[in-house]
């Protein structure tokens, strides 16, 4: 019986180690002589016997050495069968023949092995996420009534209720005693005349004839080039406007004659705020101007409002600031200007200072 044990490089499926050994077997067969040692091409003229030596411990083989890819198999020859292994792929020359892989097709599958046992129980995992809220369940039935529990802390105070209906009015009360006489109304005062606060000082009062001085229409007045003609005049009095003090001042002028280009003026003291003009002729002009001590008699501002003046040219408000001391007697006139014509004839018709 020969024993042979195969030794690979790399290691090939079962299969492929059999149908080598059966080759072997085969080639053992066909020598015809004992092999002696030799070197590389030695021939067998007769039977090959692969023994170990005596007292060797390990099995028989004939070793295969797969010196890589860059080293051919022998070359075929006729009557020759040769055994070679290239790229870790044992393979067979039959005859002369080309060389082929000993390694068959794939066999079929095999039968589907007994179930093994079941393993042990794996450790127990994280639990899972919170499921959705389930259904409302019908409502159970009353139970019985527990037994009366002791009497828990008073509550807090609620909150006060709503107010109750009025009631009846009650019986006249006696009369009280008189009290004393109130400050009431000082006598005194024009027609007209407000009362207004004289100082800080409780019930400190006083009348003031809000209109300063009213004029009425006055006869017309000839225009002088290069001149201001004065259609109405008035002396304001030291300290009649105090430290937050308003005067209105009321202005009303008809150009009847002549068609000169007029401009009108306000002078407070030295100065001058501008009025409508006018050079259509025979036209009736009105402004109203706000004059304010700024929290001091000698600091003021001013709006003159949009001039009415139906056939002239209006003029739209204006605001502005001037510096006059109202703590002396400062005059106040409406004047007219006529650039080239001294012939031009303008109507006063309305002037009132009106103290606020």
């Amino acid at each position: 019986m020969l024993a042979v044990q195969t030794v690979f490089a790399d290691r090939r499926p079962a299969r492929t180690v059999y149908a080598i050994i059966l080759v072997i077997i085969a080639l053992t067969g066909i020598s015809s002589g004992q092999c002696s040692a030799g070197g590389s091409g030695t021939s067998c003229n007769g039977s090959l016997t692969v023994a170990p030596p005596a007292g060797n411990k390990t099995q028989s083989a004939i070793v295969l050495t797969d010196l890589g890819s860059g080293t051919a198999a022998p070359s075929p020859a006729p009557g020759n069968y040769v055994l070679s292994i290239v790229s870790g792929i044992i393979q067979e020359s039959d005859n002369n023949g080309v060389y082929h892989p000993l390694i068959g097709p794939m066999g079929p599958a095999g039968l589907q092995g007994p179930t093994g046992p079941a393993g042990a129980a794996g450790a127990s995992g994280p639990p899972g996420p919170q499921g959705v809220q389930g259904l409302q369940g019908p409502t159970g039935p009353t139970g019985a009534t527990g037994p009366k529990g002791t009497a828990g802390p008073a509550g807090a105070a609620g909150a006060p209720g709503s107010a109750g209906a009025t009631g009846a009015i009650g019986p006249q009360g006696p009369a009280g005693v008189t009290g004393p006489t109130g400050e009431g109304v000082p006598a005194g005062g024009e027609a007209g005349a407000k009362l207004v606060k004289s100082s800080s000082v409780d019930f400190a009062t006083e009348w003031v004839n809000t209109f300063l001085n009213v004029q009425g229409q006055a006869s017309a007045v000839t225009t002088a080039v290069g001149s201001d003609v004065v259609l109405y005049r008035y002396t304001l009095p030291a300290s009649t406007m105090t430290a937050n003090s308003v005067l209105r001042i009321h202005l009303s002028y008809r150009h009847c004659t002549g068609t000169a280009g007029i401009t009108y003026k306000l002078k407070i003291g030295s100065a001058v705020i501008p009025l409508a003009s006018n050079a259509s002729g025979k036209t009736q002009a009105y402004n109203e101007v706000l004059v304010a001590n700024l929290g001091t008699p000698n600091s003021q501002t001013y709006f003159r409002g949009p001039s009415l003046h139906p056939g002239g040219t209006p003029m739209a408000g204006l605001t502005g600031t001037f510096n006059v001391n109202t703590a002396v007697d400062e005059m106040i006139q409406l004047t007219a200007y006529a650039a080239s014509s001294n012939t031009d004839q303008v109507v006063p018709g309305f002037f009132a200072v009106e103290l606020q």
